[in-house]
């Protein structure tokens, strides 16, 4: 299970709260301050421009629940980001653009 830490819940980054600049620490690790994995990031706000250090911060027991929550909830505005690139050659909101 996933535990939110942070001022932002994974479940709510968007295309106007994108996790940016995320680290994946294993438990022992010198910068983890819990025994269970962490996930941390960033939270960039295009329509502000603005960059909220460490707002993301959740934990689990295992390496495979933090990347399941990561696959399903930040990767797809990456892929929306990407096809935005490819196809209109910009990106703004992190929304699919076609």
């Amino acid at each position: 299970m996933v535990t939110d830490k942070g001022e932002m819940k994974i479940e709510d980054c968007n295309d106007m709260n994108v996790p940016v600049s995320s680290f994946l620490i294993a438990p022992g690790e010198p910068d983890n301050k819990s025994e269970k994995w962490q996930w941390i990031a960033s939270n960039f706000m295009p329509r502000k421009s603005i960059i909220s250090d460490g707002a993301y911060d959740i934990e689990a027991d295992t390496k495979e629940e933090i990347m399941e929550a990561v696959r399903k909830y930040v990767v797809p505005l990456y892929v929306n980001a990407l096809v935005n690139l490819k196809t209109v050659g910009a990106n703004y909101y992190w929304e699919r653009k076609l």
